[in-house]
């Protein structure tokens, strides 16, 4: 059948398109990959080709013989180690790794004399991976701010700073075009270095060059994982050449294609990398001193400080001081979250009418801790103070009828010994609307004995610790120094610089089929299939942190925070304009306006009730799916039950 008239226009112009795009292609990967006098060769021999072939409508053909025939030739081109190096690029490095030793070969440690030759120094260093401390992020440019380039530095507590840079490796004489990074031109080298040499080069010897340094929240264990996926990456490129590419394998997309098990979203800025440091500015994987990035950049820019301590052996001090989010030493255990503005809650219809709708929020830079309260951690705390928690305690009956109706009768005195609520799993199916089949009141049950009399802690210090009230976890934050964080800065913090994830962690549950938090799987609450691995509690930090460094911010247990829940808070604070600054929630529930379908209503009008987040080990997605940033549930402040625990938050040091 004949093509219809009106499509052959636009099929015969995109094979147009497409020739002359194969064409140009051609055209420059022969000028930089063999020589230019190849590439106009081949430009007269197809345009040659094309104009004998003009009038039978093939000419076509010859675009793409001759194109796949250039194509084919640059496929084949391989890259090498065995070229006529410059002094800088003349050492590959390598490494090995023994435990918490790491050990760099061909480290480059190049000095720069004022007004003199560099002096080559290639070292071998060791490094203490138990006495990483961070990772912080020089960003270097040189011309337009679209266009950048990123080092990165781990910073150890006994050593200098260690940094990477990933860049073509050019030959000796050979000049850096950005066309030519478009093909096979140049090899990718993975230069390891002490910082004093990878930064002086840029703002000491080479001119019109700007260092721009920021500090990073990647705590320890996550800068580890960020040192190890560098010196695994060095070491294959070490041991088979690989090819520079401009679009798919240059000094920022490189790190992502290095990056494992949590992988790097795509933001056009990887590529338009001058707009990179912005783009962690936006995720909250900066320290920012609670400045905005409009302030924060100005201030990170160390191209003077760098050249005025050029000779100063304490350079790696110099270029820092002042400079905001360095020079704050947090709490063990405890993660600089950057504080910024957010939408918090969602619109989605996936959700409890309670987390609706989305509205824009800010919050200033806080600490919290980077797991939850664990039986060790408040073990330590009653010993030093013998506190006795609210589950240890007879229950005060005339604290108990304010969240039953009015009328309901005094329980039996038996009823009203110490104890707590307690998962039960249940025989078989039941009603998902009475969860009183599978929550009982149960005597003796305290954090000391989670599951009642008989039970104890052992062998689960490092589990969360549960049957905690929330007079018991404001407490132990007391006692620490701390405080409860609110509930903007919990979910702020779950959220980890992912602003619209249905996650911590992104938008599929289980990505690459792997258990990202510790829930009810199987059937609740009769079949618990231990697809996660656990059947209640797990070990805090027995899954992967967020963003932020951040664990068990979904599933495991709730945590309490500091807000007074009202199902109706975020309708009140939805028209707040500007966004609502730090917020501590409702000073009263009196007037609550009562949500239908708020999962935790309240027994009686107006009865207190403390947000709590993050769900827990008995979340389902059939009944709950509560272990998503937004959700949020109002449990009594005088309960304490199997699946509720806490972590603490700080106030920030003054960052800058």
């Amino acid at each position: 059948m004949p093509t219809p008239a009106p499509l052959r226009f636009p099929a015969r112009g995109l094979l147009l398109f497409g020739g002359l795009l194969l064409a140009v292609w051609s055209f420059g990967a022969l000028w930089y990959d063999a020589a230019p006098a190849a590439a106009w060769g081949f430009a007269a021999v197809l345009a040659a080709a094309v104009w004998a072939l003009r009038r039978t409508g093939r000419s076509w053909w010859a675009v793409l013989a001759g194109g796949a025939a250039v194509l084919v030739w640059w496929l084949g081109l391989a890259p090498s180690h065995d070229r006529a190096w410059p002094a800088e690029y003349s050492r590959l490095p390598t490494a090995q790794v023994d435990g918490d030793r790491l050990t760099i070969h061909e480290l480059r440690n190049f000095d720069y004399p004022r007004g003199g030759e560099p002096v080559p120094r290639w070292e071998t260093r060791t490094y203490d991976l138990a006495g990483l401390e961070g990772m912080d992020l020089a960003v270097n440019y040189w011309g337009s701010p679209w266009i950048a380039h990123p080092i990165v530095i781990f910073r150890f507590k006994d050593a200098p700073p260690l940094a990477f840079s990933i860049e073509t490796r050019r030959e000796e004489g050979e000049a850096y075009s950005a066309l030519a990074g478009f093909f096979r031109r140049y090899e990718l080298i993975v230069l390891a270095g002490d910082e004093r040499d990878l930064l002086r080069v840029r703002t000491g010897v080479r001119t019109g060059e700007d260092i721009y340094l920021y500090s990073t929240v990647a705590t320890p264990e996550r800068a580890r994982r960020r040192l190890m996926e560098y010196v695994d990456t060095m070491n294959r490129i070490a041991a088979q050449p690989r090819w520079y590419n401009a679009v798919t394998s240059n000094c920022t997309t490189a790190i992502r294609g290095m990056r494992q098990g949590d992988p790097m979203p795509f933001d056009w800025r990887l590529l338009v990398n001058g707009r990179g440091d912005a783009m962690l500015y936006e995720r909250g994987l900066l320290r920012t001193g609670g400045l905005s990035f409009a302030e924060l950049k100005p201030r990170a820019l160390a191209t003077a400080a760098a050249r005025a301590a050029h000779d100063d052996p304490d350079f790696s001090r110099a270029i820092r001081a002042g400079r905001p989010g360095f020079d704050t030493a947090l709490p063990p255990g405890m993660v600089l979250v950057p504080g910024g503005e957010f939408t918090m809650g969602t619109d989605s219809e996936r959700s409890f009418p309670n987390e609706r709708p989305a509205h824009r929020v800010t919050v200033a830079p806080f600490l919290l801790d980077a797991k939850p309260v664990t039986n060790a951690d408040f073990a330590r705390f009653v010993e030093a103070t013998g506190y006795v928690t609210v589950a240890e305690r007879p229950v005060d009956w005339d604290e108990l009828k304010k969240q039953v109706p009015p009328g309901t009768p005094k329980p039996p005195d038996e009823l009203l010994a110490p104890g707590s609520l307690v998962f039960r799993p249940t025989a078989g199916p039941v009603d998902l609307r009475d969860m009183s089949q599978w929550w009982v009141w149960t005597p003796g049950a305290s954090w000391r004995h989670p599951e009642g009399a008989g039970s104890s802690t052992e062998g689960r210090e490092d589990h969360p610790v549960v049957q905690v009230a929330f007079e018991d976890a404001q407490a132990y934050a007391r006692w620490a120094g701390k405080r409860l964080p609110t509930e903007a800065e919990w979910e702020f913090a779950a959220r980890g610089g992912l602003p619209d994830a249905r996650y911590p962690w992104g938008d599929e549950e289980n990505p690459g089929g792997r258990f990202m938090l510790n829930r009810w799987t199987g059937d609740f609450p009769y079949r618990n299939d231990l697809a996660d691995g656990f059947a209640g509690t797990s070990p805090a930090g027995s899954f992967p942190p967020n963003a932020y460094g951040l664990y068990d911010m979904a599933g495991n247990v709730w945590n309490w925070c500091s807000d007074l829940y009202r199902a109706d808070t975020y309708a009140l604070r939805a028209g707040d304009a500007p966004a609502c600054c730090d917020p501590r929630g409702p000073l009263t529930a009196e007037d609550e306006t009562i949500v239908p379908g708020d999962p935790s209503p309240p027994g009686v009008p107006g009865a207190e009730r403390r947000v709590t987040k993050g769900g827990s080990f008995l979340c389902h997605p059939s009944y709950c799916e509560s272990y998503r940033p937004s959700a949020r549930r109002g449990t009594p402040p005088d309960t304490g039950s199997s699946h509720v625990g806490f972590r603490c938050a700080m106030d920030a040091p003054d960052a800058r």
